[in-house]
C-alpha cells in the first residue's frame, strides 16, 4: 500500500488563486495560517456573511483511497460543499458539536473524520460554500488520502453491492432551507451509500398557508421572511418535487415514507409564527383538547370525527404523490384529552363518574383513547387501500411513532397491540419519547386528582411534561414488549439510536451494539438529513448500524470515526498555553 498524501497548504493548492485572499472579504476565501502538533499549512475559511466562488484542488492521484477532512469550528455552524469531479452532489461537510461533551471550545480543536473512499483516478475536488440555509461559516485545514490495498477496494465495492443490509430507518427532518427537488435529491444522494433501506421525509409543513398573510408583518425571528419563502415555493412546486424525489430514492435501492406530524397545532414554535400556522387549526377552535379543569388546550383533537377527516385528506396525498408508506409521528403533541366526544364515550361505557379526577394512566381512559386511535387509523387504513385498489397499486404501509416502552405510551392511547391486531399499522418506530403527568401534591384524599390543587399547580409548573432525551436504559427496557408485538404480528420494528449531535461518534456504536444484545430488529436515526449525515465523524459511525453481527465487530474507540485535534496557533497567535478567550 502506498503512501499516505496531505494537503494542508490550501492557499497554495487552490487553482484559482483571484478566489482567495489574506483578509476577510465578502467574495474571497480567507487563507489563515495554522499550526498543530502534526501538520501545519493554511485552512481556507469563508465568514457567515461572505459568498465566495467555488475553487478547486487537483490533488493529482490515482487509485482508490480513503480521504480524511479536517475543519475547525472557529466560529461555531460550520459546514462547507465537498465534490469529487464524478459526484453526483456535493457532500456538506460539517463537525460536530465537540463542545457539548468535553470542555473544549470551537476555537480549541480541529476534528478529522472520514469523507468518503473513492478512485481518484482523474478527479479534483471542488470546494464551495452553500448558498441556501442559515447564516454560517465554511472552513477546511487540510485534506488527506490514504491509499486502500486491493483487499479493502475489494471488501468496500462487495458492501455497496449488499443491499440485503439496508436495513437502517432515517428520518428527515421538515427542512425550510429547501425550495427544490435537486436539494432533496442531495440528500438522498448522501444516504445511498449507507444501510438505509427506508426514509421518512417530513411532509407536515404541506398543512400550512404560505401565501395569506397581511403586510406589513413585523416576524418575531429575523428569517421568517426567507424560510416562509423557500417553504412556499417548494409546496407550489410539491407535485413535481416529490414523485421526482421518490424515483430518485427507488434508483438508490431506497423506499421514501411521507412524514406527518399527527399533533395538529399553530403554536409548536411560537416564536416562529406565522410560518407553523395551519388554517384548519385557526379557523376550528371548537375542535381543541381540554384539559382535565376545562382549559382549552391548543391541539386539536382526535375525538371529532371532522378533524380525524381532515388529516385522512391529507395523509392521503401522500397515496397520491406515490410516497411508498406514510410515518405517522405520534410523540409531538397531545392528541386526545378530557374534551366533550372523550368524555361522551366514556361516560357511555363507565359513567360520568370522576371522569376529569382519573389520572391519565387509569386503564378505563387508556381504553377509552386507543378505541379512538384504533378508529382513525382503521379509517385511514380502510382509505388508502381505497385508493390503492382504484389506482391498481400496493397500499401503503403505515408505521407510527411509539415511546420508550410499550407502557410509557398507554397513558396517550397508544395500545399498540390493539392497533396490530386489527391490521390497522405494519409497523413501529421506537421513539426516544415519553409524556409524563406529574400529580404530587394534587392528590385528594380518595386517591384521585383534586382539580383546584391541580389548577393551581399547572399555574407555577407544568403537570404535563416530556422525557425526550438519549435513554438508552428506557429504550433498552421497552424492546423486549416491542420485539415480541412485532415477532406475533408481523410487523417492522426500528428502534432509534441516541441524539444526533449529542454524543461522541462512538457512543452510537456503543449504543447500537447494546439496542442489539437487548434484541432490536432495526436501528433509526431521527434527523439523519441534515444533521447526522452532514456531521463527518458520527455518519462514519451510524451509515453502516444495519447488521447487527457486523456492528458487534465495530471498534469502540474514538479514532476509528474521527480524531479531535489540539490547535497549536491561528494566524501566528500561539494558543498553545493560554488562549485569550474567556473561560471564566
Amino acid at each position: 500500500m502506498g503512501i499516505e498524501y496531505i494537503i494542508s497548504d490550501l492557499a497554495s493548492a487552490v487553482l484559482e488563486k483571484e478566489n482567495l485572499s489574506s483578509k476577510s472579504l465578502s467574495d474571497r476565501w480567507e487563507t489563515v495560517p495554522y499550526e498543530t502538533a502534526k501538520i501545519s499549512g493554511t485552512l481556507l475559511i469563508a465568514s457567515d456573511t461572505s459568498k465566495p466562488a467555488p475553487v478547486t484542488v487537483n490533488p493529482a492521484l490515482s487509485g482508490w483511497h480513503r480521504i480524511y477532512v479536517c475543519m475547525t469550528d472557529v466560529f461555531g455552524g460550520n459546514h462547507i460543499n465537498l465534490q469529487l469531479t464524478d459526484d453526483e452532489f456535493p457532500t456538506t461537510a460539517g463537525t460536530g458539536r465537540i463542545g457539548r461533551y468535553t470542555m473544549w471550545i470551537s476555537s480549541e480543536k480541529a476534528e478529522e473524520a472520514l469523507w468518503k473512499c473513492a478512485d481518484m483516478t482523474g478527479q479534483s475536488i471542488t470546494v464551495s460554500k452553500s448558498e441556501n440555509g442559515a447564516a454560517h461559516t465554511a472552513n477546511i485545514m487540510w485534506l488527506r488520502f490514504v491509499p486502500m490495498s486491493e483487499k479493502e477496494i475489494s471488501e468496500y465495492l462487495a458492501l455497496q453491492k449488499d443491499t440485503a443490509r439496508k436495513t437502517m430507518f432515517a428520518h428527515m427532518d421538515g427542512d425550510f432551507h429547501a425550495n427544490d427537488g435537486e436539494y432533496y435529491r442531495k440528500s438522498l444522494y448522501a444516504m445511498k451509500d449507507s444501510d438505509v433501506g427506508t426514509v421518512c421525509m417530513e411532509v407536515t409543513n404541506d398543512l400550512a398557508d404560505y401565501n395569506s398573510f397581511d403586510l406589513p408583518y413585523a416576524p418575531r425571528k429575523a428569517d421568517t421572511w426567507t424560510r416562509m419563502e423557500y417553504c412556499r415555493r417548494f409546496s407550489e412546486n410539491r407535485e413535481t418535487i416529490y414523485p421526482e424525489m421518490i424515483a430518485y430514492a427507488h434508483e438508490n435501492g431506497m423506499k421514501l415514507f411521507a412524514g406527518h406530524r399527527m399533533q395538529l397545532s399553530s403554536f409548536a414554535f411560537p416564536y416562529e409564527q406565522p410560518i407553523f400556522d395551519i388554517p384548519f387549526v385557526n379557523e376550528h377552535p371548537e375542535f381543541r383538547c381540554l384539559s382535565r379543569d376545562g382549559k382549552n388546550i391548543d391541539f386539536l383533537s382526535y375525538g371529532y370525527p371532522e378533524v380525524q377527516d381532515f388529516m385522512i385528506k391529507n395523509i392521503l396525498e401522500s397515496a397520491h404523490h406515490g410516497f411508498d408508506g406514510v410515518h405517522l409521528i405520534f410523540d409531538r403533541g397531545q392528541h386526545l384529552l378530557f374534551e366533550e366526544p372523550v368524555k361522551a364515550r366514556f361516560a357511555a361505557k363507565y359513567g360520568e363518574k370522576d371522569f376529569y379526577r382519573l389520572p391519565l394512566n387509569d386503564a378505563r381512559l387508556i381504553d377509552i383513547k386507543s378505541e379512538i386511535l384504533r378508529e382513525f387509523l382503521t379509517k385511514l387504513r380502510q382509505a388508502l387501500n381505497e385508493y390503492a385498489q382504484k389506482q391498481g397499486k400496493t397500499p401503503l404501509k403505515i408505521y407510527m411513532s411509539a415511546y420508550f416502552t410499550y407502557e410509557d405510551g398507554l397513558q396517550d392511547g397508544f395500545e399498540i397491540e390493539r392497533f396490530a391486531a386489527a391490521g390497522v399499522i405494519d409497523g413501529i418506530v421506537q421513539a426516544k419519547m415519553r409524556v409524563m403527568e406529574n400529580t404530587e401534591g394534587a392528590i385528594a384524599e380518595d386517591g384521585l386528582i383534586d382539580l383546584e390543587k391541580y389548577t393551581e399547580k399547572a399555574n407555577t409548573e407544568y403537570v404535563i411534561s416530556r422525557d425526550h432525551s438519549s435513554n438508552m436504559e428506557k429504550m433498552i427496557e421497552g424492546l423486549p414488549k416491542y420485539c415480541a408485538l412485532a415477532d406475533k404480528y408481523g410487523l417492522a420494528l426500528f428502534s432509534e439510536n441516541q441524539w444526533e449531535c449529542a454524543q461522541p461518534a462512538e457512543a452510537y456504536v456503543k449504543s447500537a451494539k447494546a439496542m442489539y444484545q437487548a434484541g432490536a430488529k432495526g436501528i433509526a436515526l431521527w434527523d439523519c438529513y441534515p444533521c447526522r449525515v452532514n456531521n463527518l465523524g458520527e455518519w462514519s459511525a451510524t451509515a453502516r448500524l444495519g447488521k447487527s453481527e457486523d456492528v458487534f465487530e465495530m471498534s469502540d474507540e474514538a479514532e476509528a470515526y474521527h480524531k479531535i485535534i489540539k490547535i497549536l496557533s491561528y494566524n501566528g497567535k500561539d494558543m498553545r498555553y493560554y488562549n485569550p478567550s474567556w473561560r471564566g
